[in-house]
């Protein structure tokens, strides 16, 4: 009430101390248009009245802060950059490097990870020289957001390291549980699912502590794509659902696509179509208001384009994960242009391009944190329907790969089964297809991934025509059929009908 008052008079000395607490009030609660409409005012108060550089300095720190909550990247980076040239100035080290670790998480947002990477690393060294403080720490963490977008985990894994060293060494533990938090998703990056659970789930109790909803949705987000790929999908779904909640909370419009995004991914999942589309066109509609192209917007756009493919709509398929794929490509995130990348290679193979999807992979699973658990299922899909020898054996090679790299991720191992069954059958080991095809479909359906399990009894349906056992082929066929039409997989009823068709016929 007194800022509003003092909002209203040209009293500036008196205005501006009442007016930077109600933009703090703002913050809190994040408020996020409120806070910046009353951090510009009391900074154009302040200069009129010729104020200090370094309080300008510390109004442009938080008007940053404030932006990148809101989405507001370019803006956020103009402030910030303001900021720390003025503290650098005035010799304020620790200052600079707050704002350096903010202006690092702006530029991980916004999609320019090497441009956050070549202002967050200098400003390490720099501090580094005075010992732990909170904004080493925070720096630090910066470069483990910033190493993940491109997919450099292990270097996203030192980074954490330090940086929750750093927060223990000084007693933080807002700090400590985001930095703990980030070591966890490159535990799951780096192949050990189990243990990047056990490290996020001690660390959100302390995220929730320090009441930074920002790191808050990132470690709910996290820790439930974790727990999906675990195979734990009630508890996924859940973490899901309180990571939109909070984002909502927070209002950055391409944090809510984002988690919308997800959600609609594990909705297509575990075979709730309607829901995912709800979710997934929800995302897209927001991000048609924002207006421009974020980040963010791949992650529905790419989950749109999986489940356009699996519903049989493959021109809206072909849409959706070569946008996605476009904007990865100009922005960066390597996870999400992989696994876009894994789907284009299916609509390849579908589309009777099976030269082009090998094409389109075999360069991306020779890089180093590339994710095989995607790319060689597709790519084993891809060597077989090239049919010729060479190509088989590459096949063979990628689907034994791939269920070696999906042990530890129960989610993610029917596929890598069903594509190894396929391989089998193909060879003739007809036994070896059955043993997995059977561990594939058990798994699936206790997941329950019903599109997987659909795909998993077409192939065992093709291991019974080998064995020359119609009755049984007619069951697993009928069983596909059944699940194909729940879920509205068009192409894939189509095809599963013919096929029964044919069969009647003979």
């Amino acid at each position: 009430m007194i800022a509003y008052h003092y909002g209203k008079t040209d009293e500036h000395d008196e205005a501006i101390p009442w007016l930077e607490r109600a933009g703090d009030r703002a913050a809190a609660i994040y408020a996020s248009e409120t806070a910046i409409t009353t951090y510009q005012e009391t900074r154009r108060r302040l200069e009129q009245l010729g104020g200090r550089e370094q309080d300008v300095a510390w109004l442009d720190e938080k008007l940053g802060c404030v932006l990148h909550m809101a989405g507001r990247y370019d803006e956020a980076i103009s402030f910030l950059e303001n900021a720390i040239d003025v503290y650098g100035r005035e010799q304020e080290l620790n200052a600079a490097g707050r704002a350096t670790a903010t202006l690092g998480m702006v530029h991980r947002f916004r999609g320019t990870p090497e441009e956050g990477i070549g202002r967050v690393q200098p400003m390490i060294d720099l501090l580094a020289q005075a010992g732990p403080s909170p904004a080493l720490a925070s720096l630090h963490i910066a470069l483990a957001h910033l190493f993940f977008l491109m997919g450099k985990y292990r270097e996203q894994m030192a980074a954490a390291e330090r940086g929750a060293h750093i927060a223990a060494t000084i007693g933080d533990d807002r700090l400590l549980g985001e930095a703990e938090m980030r070591r966890g998703t490159a535990l799951d990056n780096l192949g050990d699912p189990e243990e990047s659970r056990r490290v996020m789930e001690a660390a959100l109790p302390l995220v929730e502590a320090g009441g930074d909803l920002l790191t808050l949705f990132i470690t709910l987000n996290n820790l439930g794509f974790t727990l999906e790929r675990l195979g734990r999908m009630d508890q996924a779904r859940l973490y899901a659902e309180r990571a939109l909640e909070v984002t909502e909370q927070i209002g950055n419009p391409d944090r809510i696509c984002f988690a919308l995004g997800n959600l609609g991914g594990l909705l297509t999942m575990v075979g709730d179509w309607r829901g995912a589309h709800e979710a997934l066109e929800r995302a897209m509609a927001l991000a048609g208001k924002i207006g421009r192209l974020a980040p963010d917007v791949a992650t529905p756009l790419y989950y749109l384009g999986q489940l356009s493919l699996w519903e049989g709509d493959w021109e809206a398929a072909s849409r959706h994960l070569r946008e996605a794929l476009a904007l990865t490509e100009e922005m960066g995130d390597r996870q999400v242009r992989e696994i876009a990348q894994a789907l284009l290679a299916d609509l390849d193979v579908l589309e009777g391009r099976p030269h082009q999807a090998v094409a389109r992979l075999e360069p991306l699973i020779v890089r180093e944190g590339a994710e095989l658990a995607e790319l060689l299922p597709a790519l084993t899909r891809a060597g077989l329907a090239v049919r010729d020898d060479a190509h088989i054996r590459r096949a063979a090679e990628a689907a034994e790969k791939a269920v070696m790299v999906t042990r530890n991720h129960p989610g993610l191992l029917p596929d890598a089964l069903c594509v190894q069954g396929m391989v089998f059958t193909v060879q003739g080991r007809l036994d070896d297809s059955h043993h997995v095809l059977t561990e594939g479909l058990a798994r699936a359906r206790s997941l329950p991934y019903p599109y997987i399990e659909a795909r998993i009894l077409v192939q065992l349906a093709r291991l019974c025509k080998q064995r020359k056992e119609p009755d049984q082929e007619r069951g697993r066929l009928a069983e596909a059929l059944a699940i194909f039409r729940r879920l509205g997989a068009k192409k894939d009823v189509q095809q599963t009908e013919r096929v029964l068709e044919t069969l009647e016929r003979d």
